[in-house]
């Protein structure tokens, strides 16, 4: 057995940290773990941008990202922009009336895709972006800048369609559905065309509903091909394993009564536990 292994993983987290920390307790301690790992230009990602990428989800405790940025010092670095580390993100997500996009997830079914506008707000930069998951299971993703701001994001799509989307669904007949706000702190491998996005503070919210999800983080390994990778491997040491996660799917699953649910019932299940096992009482 490894010398990793014998720390039990949630006690490490908690290491230093009374009973009773909160969730800025957490995010302080997750903010000092980023800086403390080398960083890396937004010029200096090159491969690792992967528009045309596999992916692998992870669902994790959010008191647990200190210890995963600490272990993966060695083999990644931290993305900054503008000297930030930890930046902002907010998501629009569409769909049809009869939520097709989100039905074809729940079902399992491929080829489906993602619609949102994605924004960076430190930097207010939007794009309107599509994300298609291919019969081959691959992720692609295509965006073009939302300019002017004020812009009709769906007439931009049905004017440059993106990934045939307007074969599956026509752009003009999708509807704002879900907000996801969040914050993402980007690893860059350094051997390999790789990247690890760390979700976390992720809120979701509707024009009649919401739910705070502070007590737990999203991890995200995007690769070029499915290929041995140390993440998957630092975060079994901690007792943690692949999960099909996807924050618009948590959002409508958990805020639009209509939506179906059952497929997502264990993940749902598993989120509450996260969530009444976080320090503070409430926090998500």
């Amino acid at each position: 057995m490894s010398a990793v292994a014998l720390v039990p993983p949630l006690a490490e987290a908690a290491a230093g940290a009374s009973p009773t920390m909160g969730l800025g307790t957490t995010v302080s301690r997750v903010r000092g773990a980023a800086e403390a790992l080398e960083a890396v230009a937004l010029e200096g990602v090159g491969k690792a941008a992967l528009l045309d990428r596999v992916d692998t989800k992870f669902l994790l405790p959010v008191q647990l990202l200190p210890v995963v940025l600490a272990r993966a010092a060695a083999e990644y670095r931290v993305l900054e922009i503008g000297g930030a580390r930890l930046r902002a993100y907010r998501s629009r997500y569409f769909d049809s009336p009869d939520l097709a996009c989100y039905r074809a997830h729940h079902s399992g079914r491929l080829p489906r895709y993602k619609v949102r506008v994605r924004s960076y707000l430190e930097t207010a930069q939007h794009f309107v972006e599509v994300k298609l998951k291919t019969s081959r299971g691959r992720s692609l993703k295509s965006r073009v800048p939302l300019v002017p701001d004020g812009a009709d994001p769906m007439s931009l799509l049905a004017a440059r369609p993106l990934l045939g989307l307007a074969d599956a669904l026509p752009p003009l007949a999708l509807r704002p559905v879900l907000v996801v706000d969040y914050t993402r702190i980007t690893l860059v491998s350094r051997r390999a065309a790789e990247r690890v996005t760390l979700d976390f503070l992720v809120e979701l919210s509707t024009d009649t509903r919401s739910r705070s999800c502070g007590g737990i983080a999203i991890a995200e390994l995007k690769q070029e091909r499915l290929a041995k990778s140390p993440f998957p491997r630092l975060l079994r040491e901690l007792g943690q394993r692949e999960t099909r996660v996807s924050k618009y799917c948590l959002g409508v699953a958990s805020l639009i009564e209509r939506a179906p649910r059952n497929r997502f019932q264990p993940l749902l299940r598993n989120i509450d536990r996260m969530i009444a096992n976080h320090a503070q009482p409430g926090a998500c």
